[in-house]
This record gives C-alpha cells, sequence and structure tokens, in this order.
C-alpha cells in the first residue's frame, strides 16, 4: 500500500505529473496555465498551494479548501469568475514576447534552399562554396 502525504507546492517546486511534469510552479505561471493549476488544486486531494501561490491563480480565501479535499464545482464557480481576467495573459509575459521575436528573426533571416548530396558532402568535407 503507497501512503502519499500532502504536497504543499512552492514557486520552485517542480509538478511531477501531467503535461508540464518537469517544470516548476512559477515556470508554468510564466506559461500564462493558470487555469490548469487551479484545476490541479481543485481537483487533486493531496495537492496544495503555498499562499502566495494561491494569490496569483486569483483564488479568493473563501474558496480555499482545507486539504485533502477537492471540490469540481468550486473549480468552475472560480474559473468562471476569473475567465475574462486570464484570458490572454500568457500573450503579454516577457517570455513569449521574446519567444515571439526570436521566431520572427529566423524565420526572417532563414534561407530555405534544398542542396544536393554532393554538395552537402563537399561541405562536410570542409570544402565551402
Amino acid at each position: 500500500m503507497i501512503n502519499v502525504t500532502k504536497r504543499v507546492m512552492t514557486p520552485k517546486s517542480i509538478l511531477g505529473f501531467g503535461k508540464y511534469e518537469a517544470l516548476t510552479i512559477q515556470r508554468i505561471i510564466d506559461m500564462g496555465k493558470i487555469s490548469y493549476l487551479r484545476w490541479v488544486y481543485f481537483n487533486y486531494e493531496k495537492m496544495d498551494f503555498v499562499d502566495d501561490i494561491l494569490d496569483l491563480l486569483n483564488i479568493d480565501k473563501k474558496y480555499r479548501l482545507v486539504k485533502p479535499a477537492k471540490n469540481l464545482e468550486l473549480l468552475k464557480i472560480v474559473d468562471s469568475k476569473n475567465n475574462n481576467e486570464n484570458k490572454f495573459i500568457h500573450l503579454n509575459t516577457e517570455d513569449a514576447k521574446e519567444k515571439r521575436k526570436k521566431v520572427y528573426r529566423t524565420f526572417k533571416t532563414k534561407n530555405v534552399f534544398i542542396e544536393s548530396k554532393a554538395s552537402l558532402l563537399r561541405r562536410n568535407h570542409g570544402h565551402i562554396n
């Protein structure tokens, strides 16, 4: 029998499961996946967040759960309340802006052409055209 204790997640904690298993909580917030973290909070009994994270997730004190507990009805209430507030928050983060600039620069400067096998072989051997 596996005994799982309550996990209290901090910004530096790694999620450890799901789509974002290798990412820290802060990185997931920076990506704009606040609704996913809200879903984790209300759906997993043994998963809790520190109060600072709960404030970032826009979960009011009256909707916070005493863990171990889960309540999907509260999730629907909090999501409907925060639906318009966090809709496009991830588009304005600095990481997203830098990523868009980087992608734009690579598409702008990338010369796409197909080389023959012979020209690739010459380049591999150190002969630059």
